[in-house]
């Protein structure tokens, strides 16, 4: 899985660092069991890292973390700009994976490792 990969699909993460990006993408080429994932395994790798470069703009300052979510929107006021997350609306069926429910790509992420099984999804 290369960079130029990553960004032709997700191109929004396009302003996150090239050597940030990396460390995503081998965390997760290293993480996740190809075995497990069989031909959903770029896939998984993407929505993986993209969720981890999600998160880390959302620390960044405020121009760069502009676009980044943090969770179920519960409210939002538009004059104002404010929007408020509810990460406690998810369901128990996601209890250990609350990390991944912050963004949507993790819920997507989530979502396939689920279709794909529980036990053996990362390799430690």
């Amino acid at each position: 899985m290369t960079s130029g990969k990553f960004l032709a699909v997700y191109p929004q993460f396009a302003d996150v660092p090239e050597d940030v990006l990396a460390v995503y993408l081998e965390l997760a080429v290293e993480s996740l069991d190809k075995r497990r994932f069989c031909e959903a395994w770029e896939m998984a790798v993407m929505l993986f890292t993209a969720h981890w470069c999600e998160l880390w703009r959302a620390k960044q300052p405020d121009e760069i973390a502009a676009g980044a979510s943090a969770g179920v929107v519960s409210s939002a006021s538009v004059d104002g700009v404010s929007v408020s997350y509810d990460t406690g609306a998810v369901g128990s069926e996601m209890k250990g994976w609350m990390a991944y429910m912050l963004t949507p790509y993790g819920q997507e992420f989530v979502t396939l490792a689920k279709m794909y099984g529980r036990k053996g999804l990362v390799v430690p």
